[in-house]
């Protein structure tokens, strides 16, 4: 307490000594271990030197996404709250601290509404958009509001940023002006376009791969004392696949995409390294108060990447994330950007001020603190006033606190609760406990203290903690951020696989093409000759869309499907490359090679899906062709072993796109059927059970409805096909299986 009489009483005569100037950096989807201080492998000796005579904050928050932690960085404020991206219920930092006399500038991204300049930013340089190619930039690039266009030549992001910050530097100082500075970096963000000579120095270094690089960073956090000597460390999760079990062209690749990384990360180091050289010689670093941050964790969504067989320097390369290495970055941390675990929101933190901190230099604080807190601090230090009105807006209070205690050496004991929201992803920090829902699915319950990497979910021990931060929560969202009710919806009651569909494929073949090709939504398939009938659908945008794919069989009772669940949902099934007949998904093997156009751009709600007719045939040994078009007893299709690895792959993808999956099991093969073996059906059957029973999805027995089927409800002796009277039987039970997936009640 001491500590912080005092320094405040140096903050109230601040007006007998020069005000600090302030550098706030923020960069783009670095990892919680990104940084050599913060157990990195990546060289940062710059940022090292910051933190080794500043300090460290172990437990600085952001809000897991882009945009969203840029509004609560300059305001105060939490996303919903100031009016996201419009800011239509805040104040900026820029207009907080020019009134205290400061010279305000800014260069980097944006990436909210209008431009830098309309938000009291004096100076700009940079781009608007969320993120824009290093070497050739993009068309939102502006300079002091106006359009600027990106040299053809020796033009590079993360270097131009800090040549003009550095000029603008040199115009405060001639108005004599203390100053604040706000660097946004597009690095280590997408696409991984490192400089040639920065890529060339980590060549080699990741050889060893994922696994290794994240033993090691926990290793070093251990020692550096940012992590308790005993914490649980998490293993590997199951949607990140072993590096010893990586093809020797997925290491390769995957190689690559780190050292790009951390090519990127050392760039971003060397400019601050020559920005805190040119502090040096105009002798403000002293008085310079510089907070480094991110405004999320590692990102993990692989998209399309373009151009991977030419060097990532190239111009026209755009090579995206990797969730394995995302893992690994975020050390030791759960999951990524977006989610409210603490791999998406919790990163680095760096402060240093030598003519104002109070702590110990190297300090590490462990103190909760989040963007929110930065405005507050800032004006403080300042000696600012935050207005409680602005012309043109209509201003909430703020949510974040004043961090000058830490800076004076002392603890916060008690702040508000911190808020965590991003779409359906949930989390409230609340003293020593955490709150965390997975994209709305049943919330978990962490003692941050004791289990800081949230491997021990306690909601059940503990329900009236649950029951208690859950209405914090839902107070918060309403009260405070105002959030749409659509994300203030009850999390679900049971628990599903945490998975992402744009996390990385590992099954997938490592494509060198250099444009990947756009899925389209996929169209209702609508026989001619029911163009205007009972089964024609047109989809309406209000309904759930149900996806049935599935071997001949499904065929023939999807369309009884669809009259059953008229104004219940769309029922869809893919359609073969010609648009004019549906696609006959029987085969596992062809299941492989369509199913990403099969899924199309459509928001799945229900895949009641199925493989097997034609994976149970046997043919000619002679014959190329796949399935049962040569009827003779022969050599199996697919054999056992390949059917459940291929539908391992299928079932895979179909979970990444977060629909409720129903698997219907293969219908009966009748005695006298050419080209199959009776049994095969139910052998094949099993092996399918197993895999659903091991990924949670729920089976519809066709197998045994048919089994039982009379003779009469086949088209003819011998065949695996179905009388309309039959698909009718299927149909119905289809039905049942997809209304009870979506709850409806009958």
């Amino acid at each position: 307490m001491k500590k912080l009489l005092l320094f405040l009483l140096t903050l109230c005569t601040a007006h007998a000594a020069p005000k600090p100037n302030i550098l706030l950096v923020m960069v783009d989807d670095l990892g919680f271990s990104d940084l050599g201080c913060y157990g990195s492998e990546i060289e940062t000796p710059n940022l090292d030197r910051l933190a080794g005579n500043g300090l460290r904050m172990s437990q600085f928050y952001n809000t897991a996404k882009c945009h969203s932690s840029r509004v609560s960085l300059l305001t105060g404020r939490y996303c919903r709250q100031a009016g996201d991206e419009s800011l239509r219920r805040a104040v900026t930092i820029p207009e907080v601290l020019a009134p205290a006399g400061y010279f305000t500038a800014m260069t980097g991204k944006w990436h909210l509404d209008q431009q830098p300049t309309d938000f009291g930013f004096q100076r700009y340089f940079g781009h608007l958009s969320g993120a824009t190619n290093y070497y050739r930039g993009d068309n939102t690039f502006r300079l002091n509001g106006q359009p600027w266009s990106v040299p053809n030549e020796g033009f590079y992001t993360t270097t131009a940023n800090v040549d003009h910050a550095m000029k603008f530097l040199g115009e405060a100082r001639a108005e004599k002006k203390p100053w604040f500075l706000y660097i946004a970096f597009n690095a280590p963000h997408a696409p991984l376009q490192p400089l040639e000579a920065d890529y060339k120095k980590y060549l080699g270094r990741y050889d060893v791969g994922w696994d290794a690089i994240h033993t090691a960073r926990v290793e070093k956090q251990k020692k550096f004392r940012l992590l308790p000597a005993d914490l649980p460390t998490p293993q590997r999760p199951d949607h990140v696949r072993a590096w010893d079990q990586l093809s020797t062209e997925q290491r390769i690749w995957e190689t690559k995409r780190m050292t790009a990384y951390a090519a990127l990360i050392d760039r971003v180091d060397q400019e601050m390294g020559r920005l805190i050289a040119d502090l040096e010689k105009a002798g403000e670093l002293a008085n310079t108060l510089i907070l480094f941050v991110s405004d999320n964790g590692a990102c993990p969504y692989d998209r399309a990447n373009t151009n991977i067989d030419k060097e990532p320097y190239h111009p026209d390369t755009n090579w995206t994330d990797s969730t394995g290495w995302a893992w690994a970055r975020n050390a030791p941390f759960r999951y990524y950007k977006q989610n409210q675990f603490e791999g998406g929101i919790s990163s680095p933190a760096i402060l240093h001020w030598p003519a104002g901190l109070k702590t110990k230099a190297g300090a590490i604080v462990e103190s909760p603190a989040h963007l929110i807190d930065v405005l507050p601090t800032f004006a403080a230090v300042a000696g600012a006033t935050v207005p409680n009105t602005f012309p043109g807006r209509e201003l909430t209070p703020l949510a974040g606190i004043s961090l000058v205690p830490i800076l004076a050496g002392e603890i916060i004991a008690k702040r508000p609760p911190i808020h965590l929201l991003y779409g359906s992803d949930r989390g409230l920090r609340d003293g020593e406990w955490k709150l965390v829902s997975f994209q709305s699915q049943p919330w978990e319950l962490y003692h941050i203290p004791s289990d800081r990497a949230e491997t021990k979910n306690v909601a059940a021990q503990h329900p009236e903690i649950v029951e208690r931060m859950v209405k914090t929560w839902h107070a918060m969202s309403k009260d405070v951020l105002m959030a749409p009710p659509a994300e203030l919806k009850p999390v679900a009651t049971e628990a599903t696989e945490q998975i992402h569909r744009e996390w990385t494929k590992f099954y997938k073949a490592v494509s060198t093409t250099s444009k990947k090709k756009r899925t389209p939504a996929l169209k209702p398939f609508t026989p001619a000759a029911d163009a205007g009938g009972n089964w024609a659908m047109t989809p309406d945008p209000k309904l759930p869309n149900v996806l049935i794919l599935g071997d001949s069989i499904s065929i023939g009772y999807t369309r009884d499907v669809r009259a059953l669940m008229k104004g219940q949902a769309n029922i869809h099934r893919p359609m073969s490359a010609n648009n004019k007949q549906p696609a006959n998904c029987g085969d596992t093997t062809i299941g492989m090679a369509n199913i990403d156009a099969w899924l199309g751009d459509t928001k799945w709600d229900v895949i009641h899906f199925n493989w097997g007719l034609w994976d149970l045939c046997y043919r000619n040994p002679a014959s190329k062709e796949q399935g049962n078009r040569d009827k003779v007893n022969g050599k199996v299709s697919t054999s056992p072993e390949d059917y459940r690895r291929n539908l391992e792959t299928l079932v895979t993808k179909l979970k990444a796109t977060g629909a409720k999956l129903i698997w219907a099991s293969t219908t009966f093969v009748p005695e006298g059927e050419a080209g199959r073996f009776v049994g095969a059906d139910a052998k094949y059957n099993a092996i399918a059970a197993e895999v659903m029973k091991k990924h949670g999805i729920a089976i519809n027995d066709l197998h045994a409805t048919t089994k039982a089927f009379a003779a009469d409800m086949f088209t003819k002796p011998g065949d695996v096909h179905y009388t309309p009277q039959g698909s009718q039987i299927l149909a119905k039970q289809v039905v049942g299986s997809i209304s009870q997936a979506m709850e409806i009640k009958k």
